[in-house]
């Protein structure tokens, strides 16, 4: 797909009541058009120094069935970089063993949690429902 239209990225960016698909905050003036079922980018490692390398897009990718306007959720700028080319449940998980992983790692975290300042309960290790997911039921409730 070539470079989206105002007009197309005016349908994504409503497509969730002009909030991030993921995590549901109002999408600022920057924000992505992510593609759900990821597309995947190809890279080549390019020399920028005696041992140094740097991936750049080869403007390729490996999935172009999947670059569709169907397949193209508004995210914000911070949703779609975490994500990457990752699928939705991927991410999910991601998300939630993120949030294991720092409470572990961070004794700021856990000497908060010590405190009664952080609560880690049994939704934290439920599946994370993302905004795109509540909006679509409360559409179809609606009906």
């Amino acid at each position: 797909m070539t470079k989206l239209t105002k007009k197309q990225r005016a349908v994504i960016r409503e497509k969730f009541g002009g909030k991030c698909a993921y995590c549901g905050c109002e999408l600022p003036e920057r924000w992505h058009a992510d593609h759900v079922v990821p597309v995947v980018r190809k890279l080549k490692a390019v020399k920028t120094g005696h041992h140094t390398y740097k991936l750049v897009s080869t403007g390729e990718m490996h999935y172009p069935e999947n670059d569709k306007l169907e397949n193209m959720y508004p995210a914000c700028v911070e949703c779609n970089l975490y994500k990457h080319a990752a699928s939705v449940e991927c991410f999910r998980k991601m998300i939630v063993d993120g949030f294991r992983g720092a409470v572990n790692r961070s004794q700021s975290l856990r000497c908060a949690q010590r405190f009664g300042m952080l609560t880690v309960t049994p939704a934290a290790d439920a599946d994370v429902i993302f905004w795109f997911e509540k909006y679509q039921a409360e559409k179809e409730s609606a009906r």
